[in-house]
C-alpha cells in the first residue's frame, strides 16, 4: 500500500521592493518636473508678467540686433516713464516715422540734450552705421526689459485662443504633476517605514487559523480587524490621553487580543505597553502605535490578497 506525506506549506518571504535606479529617476521624476517648470516659466515671461505689468511683448523680425537679441526672438518692453532715465546703452523700441506704424529694437549710442528733451542716436549691434533718424520723446514706445530667444515664431504662429487653452493645459498639468509628487512622497515614506518595521505579520499563524475556522471565516475576521482598527486606536489613544485605567484596560484588550490572534504580535506588545504608559512616554507609545497600525492593515490586506 502506497502512502503519501503531506508537506507543509512553505511561507513565502516577499522581497524588500527595489529602489529605482538613478537613470530612471531622473527620467521618471526629475526631467517632467524639469520640463514643466520651464514651460511655466516661460509662459510666465511671454504672458504673464507682460499682463500683471502693463508690458508689451514683441516679436524681432530682423537680425539688426544679433547675437544679443537673436531673429525670431520676442522682447518685452514697458513705457518709458522717464525719458531723462534712459542712458547709453539701454535698448529700445521706437517708431522712427509718424506715417509709418513699423517699429525698430536698437541701441542707445548717443544722446544729447536740446531745450525740448535729450534726443537719442540708435544703431543695431549687427549694423555698423547708425541709425538714420534722430529719437525724440514721442517716437518712444517703450524700454526692453528682457527677450527670450526662439519665443517670438511661437506667439505668432499661435493666436489669442490658442494661446489661452496652452496656458491653461500646462497650469492644470503643472498641477496634476505637484499631486502626483505628493502621492508618489506618501508611498514612499510609508515603504520606508515598513522596511524599518519588518514584517508585522505572522502569515503562518493566519494560515494555521484558516485551518482551524476556514478560509470564508478568517477571511471575514481579517476584514472586520482591518475595518475597525482605526476606530480602536483612536479608543486607545483617548484612553491614554485620559489616564482612565478601565477604559485603557478594556481598549488596550480589545485591539491586543484580536491582534495576536491575526498574527499581528507587534501591534498587540505595542497596545499593552499603553497600558502602564506614563505622561512622558505616551507620545512616543501613541506614534508606534500608529505606525504599527498602519503598517499591520496594510500587511494583513496583502496577506489576504497573496
Amino acid at each position: 500500500m502506497s502512502t503519501a506525506t503531506a508537506t507543509p506549506a512553505r511561507h513565502r518571504v516577499e522581497p524588500a521592493p527595489r529602489r529605482p535606479g538613478v537613470v530612471l529617476t531622473l527620467v521618471t521624476r526629475v526631467l517632467p518636473g524639469v520640463l514643466l517648470v520651464a514651460l511655466l516659466a516661460l509662459l510666465g515671461a511671454l504672458i504673464l508678467v507682460p499682463r500683471l505689468l502693463g508690458w508689451a511683448p514683441l516679436t524681432v523680425l530682423s537680425g539688426s540686433m544679433e547675437p544679443t537679441i537673436p531673429t525670431g526672438s520676442q522682447v518685452v518692453i514697458s513705457p518709458v516713464a522717464d525719458v531723462e532715465s534712459l542712458e547709453v546703452g539701454d535698448v529700445v523700441t521706437v517708431m522712427p516715422y509718424p506715417d509709418d506704424p513699423t517699429l525698430v529694437t536698437h541701441r542707445i549710442v548717443a544722446r544729447a540734450e536740446t531745450p525740448a528733451g535729450p534726443t537719442f542716436t540708435t544703431q543695431g549691434d549687427a549694423n555698423d552705421v547708425v541709425d538714420p533718424w534722430e529719437v525724440t520723446e514721442t517716437q518712444l514706445r517703450g524700454e526692453v526689459r528682457y527677450w527670450v530667444p526662439a519665443a517670438g515664431y511661437l506667439a505668432t504662429a499661435l493666436s489669442a485662443h490658442t494661446k489661452a487653452i496652452g496656458t491653461a493645459v500646462i497650469a492644470a498639468a503643472l498641477f496634476a504633476y505637484a499631486a502626483l509628487q505628493v502621492v508618489r512622497a506618501g508611498r514612499e515614506r510609508r515603504t520606508d517605514e515598513d522596511a524599518v518595521l519588518g514584517p508585522v505579520v505572522d502569515r503562518e499563524r493566519l494560515t494555521r487559523l484558516e485551518d482551524e475556522v476556514g478560509h470564508e471565516a478568517a477571511v471575514g475576521m481579517v476584514e472586520r480587524f482591518v475595518d475597525m482598527l482605526p476606530t480602536r486606536v483612536a479608543r486607545l489613544h483617548e484612553a491614554v490621553t485620559a489616564g482612565e485605567a478601565p477604559e485603557l484596560r478594556d481598549a488596550s484588550l480589545s485591539l491586543g487580543g484580536t491582534a495576536s490572534m491575526l498574527g499581528a504580535d507587534k501591534l498587540a506588545e505595542v497596545a499593552a505597553t499603553c497600558r502602564a504608559a506614563d505622561a512622558a512616554m505616551a507620545r512616543e507609545v501613541l506614534a508606534e502605535l500608529d505606525r504599527l497600525a498602519d503598517a499591520t492593515g496594510r500587511e494583513l490586506v496583502a496577506a489576504q490578497r497573496a
